[in-house]
């Protein structure tokens, strides 16, 4: 953690569908050291919308929602816009399942200080809000496309439906009945809990200025909450898939019916976007869950319904990506989770002999991989060299840049290809000759 300048970090593990263990490392923030515990609250960026997804479900299940209606029918104060003289029909079922063909991927959140907008603001684009207009870009159900401003979309659903603020809906539908006493989707954030609360921080431990970024868009991305309580959740969400008692106004087959495939050609075993999870797997190695990112936080829980486990983690610094990667693969060793031996580096033994050297691509785009003492270094054109930190099969991430770096094998003689990801798209380099 002090090598990576990341303050605090709080997690907490399921095993046996119950929250066996829960604690934190550090400080909430470098300045304001209070120790980082399980139940420190945290920014817990985009998984916010996998939680505003069950009181979605807890409304349909009531039947004042239908997933498959247009969402035009529900909404009163806004409407989604038309493209020229055609109307697109998106429904809630394709806006949690990003499969809507809608704009904006996600938001930056708004400092504290400054003006921020309403919700209608955001969705229209309107200045303060400092993204644009959230619009239906492409043909809805057809395709995949993480969209935030989907979820907004949905948010403005419930919000026109029930005439009621959304913090107070999410308290009363998923957040009380699940004992998540502390979390809460107020923004800002109230004082007596931000008292406590983490504090957000940049690259090299730099505080976020002028304290939490605030969110209008709560529902995408609006939720504070702790180690202990995102556990405790995706504890009895696994209790209740496995035919245990719930605490929300949700059955089981609806729960199941959120962790399957959404678009026509998908099936279990694919990576795919569910209602609100994302999905991937089959059998014992099923899995759902989602990650986070606010301004200064990251976040990330997975849960493996079949055999009862999972974990929270919560991190205040954007630098928390391989932390969090190295939590979640030793906790895969330990507890054994059944996608460990497919994907964690740990059970078979790397070489990296095997990826050092000088790769290239027909655009020009050249590489060097380098290596001493178990450690390897990318560099790339004229960049100074970067270490890479391993987190997975031969998969590593960058400390310093928001990239990944994955070795494909090419053949049987131990030649691989360079893969660079950064900002969603591969960028594969192969050997020089």
């Amino acid at each position: 953690m002090r090598r990576d300048s990341i303050p605090g970090v709080a997690l907490a593990v399921v095993n046996d569908a119950e929250v066996v263990w829960k604690g934190g490392f550090g400080v909430s923030g470098i300045d304001c050291p209070l120790p980082v515990t399980s139940s420190t609250l945290f920014q817990a960026g985009s998984i916010s919308k996998p939680v505003f997804a069950i009181a979605v479900m807890c409304l349909v299940e009531a039947g004042l929602l239908d997933l498959d209606e247009d969402v035009n029918s529900y909404l009163t104060s806004w409407k989604v816009p038309a493209n020229g003289a055609w109307q697109p029909r998106i429904t809630l079922r394709q806006l949690l399942s990003h499969s809507a063909a809608t704009s904006v991927k996600g938001f930056p959140g708004y400092p504290s200080a400054g003006p921020r907008p309403t919700l209608l603001e955001v969705l229209n684009g309107r200045w303060p809000a400092n993204s644009l207009p959230i619009a239906v870009e492409g043909i809805p159900g057809l395709t995949c496309r993480y969209s935030g401003g989907g979820t907004t979309i949905a948010q403005q659903v419930i919000m026109d439906v029930l005439g009621r603020p959304f913090p107070e809906l999410m308290k009363e539908l998923v957040l009380d009945p699940l004992g998540m006493v502390t979390s809460t989707y107020d923004q800002p954030l109230s004082a007596d809990k931000a008292a406590s609360a983490a504090r957000g921080h940049r690259w090299n431990a730099d505080p976020v200025s002028g304290g939490a970024y605030i969110y209008p868009e709560m529902a995408a991305a609006g939720l504070w909450t702790s180690a202990e309580e995102l556990a405790e959740l995706g504890a009895r969400l696994i209790r209740l898939l496995q035919g245990g008692p719930s605490r929300l106004s949700l059955k089981k087959q609806n729960l199941e019916a959120m962790l399957r495939p959404q678009l026509t050609g998908e099936e279990i075993g694919q990576s795919f976007a569910g209602i609100g999870w994302f999905c991937e797997g089959k059998g014992d190695a099923f899995s759902f869950g989602h990650n986070g990112e606010d301004n200064g936080f990251l976040s990330r829980i997975r849960l493996f319904p079949e055999v009862g486990a999972g974990a929270a983690v919560l991190v205040n610094s954007i630098q928390g990506g391989p932390l969090i990667s190295h939590i979640f693969s030793a906790l895969a060793r330990e507890f054994d989770w059944p996608s460990a031996h497919e994907n964690l580096s740990a059970v078979v033994p790397l070489d990296y002999d095997n990826f050092v050297g000088n790769y290239t691509d027909r655009n020009g785009i050249s590489a060097q991989i380098t290596g001493e003492d178990g450690t390897l270094n990318l560099e790339i054109g004229s960049q100074p060299p970067m270490s890479l930190t391993l987190v997975g099969y031969r998969l590593f991430s960058s400390r310093v840049a928001d990239m990944q770096v994955a070795f494909e094998e090419l053949d049987k003689s131990g030649r691989f290809s360079l893969v660079l990801i950064q900002f969603g798209v591969r960028v594969v380099l192969q050997p020089a000759l």
